[in-house]
């Protein structure tokens, strides 16, 4: 089965920022578009996000939908391991360019 990671962000108007954060994102696990759900093989993801996020920067989800949102200023590579169901399967990590919206018109935009 085909599994895609991929990320969707959205720019934060100055005027409406909590902090120094410049964009809401989130980063999911799916399947393609015919079975986007995946639970009936991934058991659980596992995303590493930059250490500027410590201590909070490992987080396991374990249930669908596979998807972690955060906020944030800049992009950077997280490592998005797959634990699957199946015992045997070897569990697989790759790392994702995190990629944020650069049209700045506060739409949500589709990352890498």
């Amino acid at each position: 089965q085909r599994i895609i990671i991929g990320n969707v962000s959205k720019w934060i108007p100055p005027d409406q920022r909590d902090d120094a954060s410049s964009h809401k994102w989130m980063v999911y696990v799916r399947g393609g578009k015919e079975h986007a759900d995946i639970r009936h093989i991934v058991e659980k993801v596992r995303f590493e996000l930059h250490p500027s996020y410590q201590p909070h920067h490992i987080i396991e989800i374990t249930e669908s939908p596979f998807q972690l949102s955060r906020r944030g200023w800049g992009e950077f590579g997280l490592t998005v391991s797959l634990f699957w169901r199946n015992v045997r399967d070897k569990m697989v990590s790759v790392v994702h360019n995190l990629k944020l919206d650069k049209t700045y018109t506060g739409l949500q935009t589709l990352g890498a």
